[in-house]
């Protein structure tokens, strides 16, 4: 009876800290007109306070079951360096508590990297099949789908909820871009899952984005996005079967190198 008790508890603490990370793909569609800066502010108090809420219910499934605990990998090696790295330089900058504290309007010093951090752990502690990031992409696409709605509404003069019309839901067409970047590529994993249904989806998600951003004066996102489909077909193609298509890939990699490092 009490191992039943104890693995409903776990089983509540699991589910708890993947709403959490789910609740953080909606952080695009916050804006709070109350603050001065509606756009940024109301996301950055939006990921401190379920970040924080989060930590806290993984925290207690680790002491439930240690077999929950991070894993620590290249990958997480690599952002732990680099977030290492960065506070070690703003301790040694010109301001080093505005660099860990930042401002009240936009919320990106130490303080804010060291939550996402901390999101970064938690979710490759508890995502930990293919299906699980396929839902997880699926909901995170899904938001980006939503956000570029908005953005195509107000273009048209369909002002919505927000003001923006090149930045939607981010209030600047930068931000916009390179979120949405982030999103179209998401949208092409879901593509290549083996599920029809994924497939369709995520397809016809990452044509829609595309079209979005083509649509906005992001046009360093445009460049980026362009470079990492160049890069992705590559990538793609280097490691394929046929010796002829690997040197095609190696290939396109190298130009695309070039070509940034020219540029």
């Amino acid at each position: 009876m009490l191992d039943q008790q104890v693995s409903h508890r776990e089983y509540f603490l699991l589910r708890l800290v993947r709403l959490g990370m789910y609740a953080l793909l909606f952080t695009p569609l916050i804006v709070w007109w109350r603050l001065h800066a509606p756009y940024d502010a109301g996301k950055s108090y939006f990921i401190l306070g379920v970040s924080e809420l989060t930590v806290l219910a993984f925290i207690w499934l680790c002491h439930k079951n240690h077999t929950w605990r991070p894993r620590f990998y290249a990958g997480t090696v690599s952002v732990l360096t680099f977030v290492g790295l960065l506070l070690f330089v703003s301790i040694f900058g010109v301001d080093p508590s505005f660099s860990f504290w930042s401002s009240l309007d936009h919320i990106s010093g130490g303080m804010m990297w060291l939550h996402l951090v901390a999101i970064f752990m938690i979710a490759t502690s508890v995502f930990r099949t293919k299906e699980d990031w396929q839902k997880f992409f699926f909901v995170s696409t899904l938001v980006a789908v939503l956000v570029s709605a908005f953005k195509l509404l107000a273009s048209v003069g369909l002002e919505l909820f927000f003001e923006s019309r090149e930045g939607s839901t981010f209030g600047s067409s930068t931000f916009f871009g390179a979120y949405i970047i982030l999103q179209i590529f998401s949208a092409m994993y879901l593509a290549s899952v083996n599920r029809a249904f994924f497939k369709w989806y995520g397809s016809l998600a990452a044509i829609f984005m595309t079209l979005t951003l083509f649509s906005t004066d992001a046009y360093a996102a445009t460049l980026s996005l362009m470079g990492g489909l160049i890069l992705f077909v590559g990538l793609l193609m280097s490691t394929g079967a046929s010796r002829v298509r690997r040197r095609l890939g190696h290939g396109l990699v190298v130009c695309l190198f070039v070509a940034f490092v020219a540029s």
